[in-house]
């Protein structure tokens, strides 16, 4: 610097400087961003498979009889109050449908992007029953392990949960 002011090339390299210390900084709050918005898209996913595997395990640890099931799809009662109510669940067009019978809504979808769900159905001595398991099948399960896998909405990553029910109130 002179004693009257900058020279221009002086200010051409402060501008440089100054644009290269901006880009580095816009890029560092995008990816910040970036990273952010994935976590929040995981904690959503892994929320919603937790609530659907709990849902599910729940009333199939209370279910009562299971009318029918595959590796895909069950259908059990489930007591309600005095009665029984008859639930089922299956896995179509990318997730997981529940219906309880005798509701007007029909199917209702317990999570999206299921991108797999499958259901083992076991004895006492942990062998697998071949499915379609029927209610006559009842004396036999006493165990049903249930994986579920579902996608993030970027479809960046999978969030797989799996475990066991032993239900409570079949014939056993």
């Amino acid at each position: 610097m002179r004693g009257r002011g900058w020279t221009l090339v002086e200010l051409l390299i402060a501008i440089a400087i100054s644009m290269l210390v901006g880009g580095a900084l816009v890029s560092v709050l995008r990816t910040y961003v970036d990273v952010d918005n994935a976590f929040s898209h995981r904690a959503t996913t892994l929320n919603n498979v937790r609530a659907a595997y709990g849902l599910l395990s729940r009333e199939l640890r209370h279910s009562c009889a299971i009318p029918s099931g595959n590796q895909h799809s069950i259908t059990f009662r489930y007591p309600s109050g005095t009665a029984s109510s008859v639930v089922s669940y299956q896995f179509v067009g990318g997730g997981l449908q529940r219906r309880l019978t005798g509701d007007p809504s029909g199917w209702v979808r317990v999570t999206p992007r299921v991108i797999s769900f499958r259901l083992t159905y076991l004895d006492a001595l942990g062998n697998p029953i071949s499915p379609p398991v029927t209610e006559q099948d009842d004396e036999t399960v006493s165990r049903i392990d249930i994986t579920l896998a579902v996608t993030s909405p970027t479809r960046a990553d999978t969030i797989t949960v799996s475990g066991s029910v032993i239900p409570q109130n079949l014939k056993t």
